[in-house]
């Protein structure tokens, strides 16, 4: 039925061909290789073989980029696809023309990324071997009181396609020593921001979650916001999760995060843009360099869509871009010295 739902609309699209459809993981394999399709759309759920193995040996074999379409109660496995090589991951689309336009759109963007083999996992990870299944010590919640004792310094970052991919990558080289609360918002399908915020909380050992309104904010936890929601932050440090506004065409807005965790935070607010398609972020960057704050955007070779992180650095908002592998360093040493600042060793540079 699902397959039959996803051909239809494709078959209404005239830059769309359909040139195969598979039961099972098997007959994909052999079908990506004789067709050689410019996207994939894939289930997780698969008779013979599961949409992960499938995944990884298309991504092995014969790089397409493939869009994992999943039903909200199984987001946190639609994200551990990504891990596999699935560019990106969104919900199965209803009868609406409202959610159908929008399958659509990111189809396109998806067919039109170059993609390249993998011989592993994003960053190496074993996919079925998350962090929290080995032996380490829980993250240490510090209340505001704390963190404004410990430096008052935050990071926030957005993110759009490609951006679980780099997040992933990001957290494992993050942990609960950096002692600062993180605010991401990355634009994702509705009902999938806890999927992925689960998906993450098992790569690190920070603490990763979709916050609840009002929520006080602390240090060593990441706070994920809700596509049907615009995460801010208030004066006093806490989460305010407000109704978007219709003119909003990025779920959840990056820039109305930037800017209020700029208001609170100042010089102390590092703001990080990663992979992504538009230019949400700029804004918001923007203004975190009035505040005194420093930005950092990922580079077009580490990055699967260089676009609003290439708008931004286009627009004098990025001081410092960096691939991906050296944001985790750069972050740290940021984080030293507003720490250092603050407790009158030396000024902010």
């Amino acid at each position: 039925m699902a397959r039959e739902v996803l051909r239809d609309i494709f078959e209404g699209q005239e830059d769309f061909v359909v040139v195969g459809e598979a039961k099972n993981g098997q007959e994909a394999l052999v079908l990506a290789k004789e067709k050689e399709p410019t996207l994939i759309t894939m289930d997780l759920e698969m008779p013979v073989m599961d949409g992960f193995q499938t995944i990884q040996e298309i991504m092995r074999t014969k790089a397409i980029p493939i869009l994992v379409v999943s039903s909200v109660t199984d987001a946190e496995n639609a994200y551990r696809a990504i891990s596999c090589g699935a560019v990106d991951a969104v919900s199965k689309p209803s009868i609406l023309e409202a959610d159908q336009e929008a399958f659509i759109k990111k189809a396109r963007l998806v067919s039109q990324i170059p993609v390249i083999k993998r011989i592993r996992p994003v960053g190496g990870m074993p996919i079925l071997s998350p962090l929290l299944s080995q032996t380490v010590a829980a993250p240490v919640a510090a209340s505001v009181s704390e963190i404004s004792e410990q430096g008052g310094v935050a990071i926030c970052i957005a993110s759009s396609t490609g951006g679980p991919q780099a997040l992933a990558e990001l957290f494992q080289d993050l942990d609960a020593d950096v002692n600062v609360p993180i605010f991401i918002a990355q634009h994702i399908s509705d009902g999938f921001a806890s999927g992925m915020a689960h998906w993450l909380d098992g790569l690190t050992t920070l603490e990763v979650k979709v916050p609840l309104d009002g929520e006080q904010v602390c240090a060593n936890t990441v706070y994920i916001s809700p596509s049907e929601k615009n995460m801010t932050l208030g004066m006093d440090q806490k989460i305010c999760l407000m109704d978007a506004a219709p003119q909003d065409i990025y779920h959840p807005n990056c820039n109305i995060l930037l800017e209020s965790v700029a208001e609170v935070y100042g010089q102390n607010c590092i703001g990080v843009i990663l992979s992504g398609m538009g230019s949400d972020g700029t804004k918001g960057l923007q203004r975190v360099l009035e505040r005194g704050g420093i930005t950092i955007g990922q580079d077009e070779q580490s990055s699967v869509v260089y676009g609003m992180n290439n708008i931004a650095m286009q627009a004098g908002a990025v001081k410092r871009e960096l691939p991906l592998s050296e944001i985790a360093s750069a972050l740290r040493h940021e984080i030293a010295v507003r720490r250092n600042h603050l407790s009158g060793k030396y000024d902010v540079s």
